[in-house]
């Protein structure tokens, strides 16, 4: 996850590269950065001294303008902290804790200047991450606004959704592995990427099942009043929830022939 835009998907692949440069740069850092957890909503932008920062593990953090949210940041980018934006109006959050590994300017100067190849890799990541974040600007000014991108966390056992509440949302799995329960049978599970609660949402009806987290999980919420501005900057999530609805209704249908063929076979023994 990029942006809340539609992207095109060479965007996407030259973002995922970029992050094996961090890594091999975040590497060759090893031993000077400093470890350091924030918690949910604090702005990295408004830490005391200029920096860098390495996302480590699972957290996603948004970069605003104001009040709109031109991108992600997630697990494996190096992000800038400190004063960076005089006079603008801009921040950096993630809306959970999340684990970082912090470098000053003196520790990547040292490591640069020793090393030509590095310096390259390093050049090579701002270049792209400018590329990257001047195509978004560009997107994002084509249209009047966008959608904010909600998320949530859930640890292993955790309850995404109930059976039998209202749908009022819809979501999608971002990372992590959650099982589908009705009354209590598991009857499915969900990976990255998946769209989920649609059915209840689009028919204005209680959930028909609970979404229950089995491993820790990131969850993108879309709520009632963001749906048609999120599909009209994301046109491509028409044909994912189209898909994901047929390829369940298939699957139910299975279910059903199964069914009524084992209690046909049933019948059969009984009369015999």
């Amino acid at each position: 996850m990029l942006s809340t835009v539609d992207l095109p998907e060479a965007l996407e692949e030259q973002y995922q590269a970029n992050k094996e440069l961090a890594r091999d740069l975040v590497a060759a850092l090893a031993g000077m950065g400093e470890e350091r957890q924030i918690d949910a909503g604090v702005d990295l932008l408004s830490f005391e001294e200029p920096g860098y920062a390495y996302i480590k593990e699972t957290a996603y953090f948004k970069f605003y303008h104001g009040d709109r949210l031109l991108r992600m940041y997630s697990a494996g980018d190096i992000v800038p902290v400190g004063p960076r934006f005089a006079g603008s109006d801009a921040k950096i959050i993630c809306d959970f804790a999340a684990d970082l590994v912090c470098f000053t300017p003196e520790d990547i100067k040292a490591q640069l200047g020793a090393n030509p190849d590095l310096l390259d890799k390093w050049l090579q990541y701002h270049e792209t991450e400018q590329a990257i974040v001047f195509s978004l600007c560009a997107r994002c000014a084509r249209v009047d606004s966008t959608p904010d991108i909600r998320l949530r966390r859930f640890e292993a056992g955790e309850v995404i959704i109930s059976e039998g509440e209202p749908s009022s949302e819809v979501l999608c799995l971002i990372d992590g592995l959650a099982e589908v329960k009705s009354r209590d049978v598991t009857v499915g599970e969900i990976g990255p990427s998946e769209f989920f609660g649609e059915i209840g949402f689009l028919l204005n009806q209680n959930r028909t099942a609970a979404v229950i987290a089995k491993r820790a999980c990131t969850v993108q919420v879309i709520d009632s009043t963001e749906f048609v501005e999120f599909i009209k900057h994301n046109p491509h999530v028409i044909v994912t929830l189209a898909t994901t609805l047929a390829s369940r209704v298939v699957m139910l249908n299975d279910r059903v022939v199964t069914a009524d063929s084992t209690q046909g076979r049933r019948i059969k023994d009984v009369r015999r």
